[in-house]
């Protein structure tokens, strides 16, 4: 009796698929700390914002130097998903900031959320790339910070 090979076949690449897919534990180097807020898009839609920072957060007062990835998306629709912009200028914003009046726009960004999105976490990799075409890129595990919104 001959046994069928595409159910192992099949079983293997789903479990590769499985750890491609998974976000790496390295943060992005000097923002080992991430955060995640419900934001607004510039024209009032539905919007999640990441702070990854060098130093933890008690509260939303994200301490600075950070990194500050809005994707312009209800939450409901991340998960699973990769944003990529400039190709797409309706997508999110990211920038660098060293302090308050010290920020630097990404030119590229890809953000990619991990399969599940919960309400204590949401989880990705992200590629941030710079004027000069300096890049960090690295994954992130960012806890929810409840903040009152009211887009639209």
């Amino acid at each position: 009796m001959r046994i069928p090979r595409w159910p192992l076949i099949a079983a293997a690449l789903a479990a590769c698929r499985g750890q491609a897919s998974a976000p790496p534990a390295t943060p992005p180097p000097g923002y080992p700390y991430a955060y995640a807020v419900a934001d607004c898009a510039p024209w009032d839609g539905a919007a999640v914002t990441l702070y990854l920072t060098a130093r933890a957060a008690d509260s939303t007062d994200f301490p600075w130097p950070q990194l500050r990835i809005s994707v312009w998306r209800g939450v409901a629709t991340l998960s699973g998903q990769t944003f990529s912009w400039p190709a797409d200028q309706q997508v999110g914003s990211a920038t660098r900031c060293a302090g308050p009046d010290s920020c630097q726009l990404a030119s590229a960004a890809r953000v990619t959320f991990a399969p599940t999105v919960t309400d204590t976490a949401i989880a990705g990799f992200t590629e941030l790339t710079f004027p000069g075409g300096e890049t960090l890129r690295g994954g992130f595990r960012a806890a929810w910070r409840r903040t009152r919104v009211m887009c639209g």
